[in-house]
């Protein structure tokens, strides 16, 4: 597999994820539709780490960790001004 296969691979699934999340909320089904959600989200994010490095992103769900190693900044605990 090549890296803008892994990559096609991981986008294609957050698409089809939030296309089902999308219409869960129509049924009125929120907690499923929240759970394909954070699931589309998480596959977008090992795309990009997949696109940005090359390699395999890491087996993990935590979506803040994912963030973080695909190179985007979390306002964590930022004080109000």
């Amino acid at each position: 597999m090549t890296q803008e296969d892994a990559v096609q691979h991981w986008f294609n699934g957050a698409q089809r994820n939030l296309g089902i999340a999308k219409d869960l909320v129509k049924l009125k089904h929120y907690d499923w539709a929240l759970f394909l959600g954070q699931l589309a989200l998480e596959k977008l994010l090992k795309g990009l780490i997949a696109q940005k490095t090359g390699k395999l992103p890491p087996f993990i769900h935590d979506l803040p960790k994912l963030t973080e190693t695909a190179g985007f900044l979390l306002a964590r605990n930022r004080p109000r001004i």
